[in-house]
């Protein structure tokens, strides 16, 4: 499936395919995750630029990435739990 994005003055061709699950994907912004997980667009900016929400892409200057994708886990959390308590 073709889909037209408009960022600024740039007419972007977008091809949807898809998903596991037999449904078509669709596309999210920074700012529409962030809304989404509940932070701002410009944590969700840093967790891309760190790798870790898969699936990302930049297309002129917004990020996207597929609407079904999960927010990544808390970092501190996973650290917290790794840590030896004596």
């Amino acid at each position: 499936m073709l889909h037209f994005a408009v960022y600024g003055k740039i007419l972007y061709f977008l091809i949807i395919t898809d998903n596991e699950r037999g449904g078509r994907m669709g596309i999210m912004t920074a700012k529409e995750a962030g809304k989404k997980w509940g932070i701002t667009s410009r944590r969700v900016n840093e967790m891309i630029r760190d790798g870790r929400i898969k699936g990302a892409q930049k297309i002129g200057a917004a990020w996207v990435m597929p609407d079904d994708t999960e927010k990544p886990g808390d970092l501190r959390k996973e650290r917290y739990k790794n840590r030896k308590t004596d």
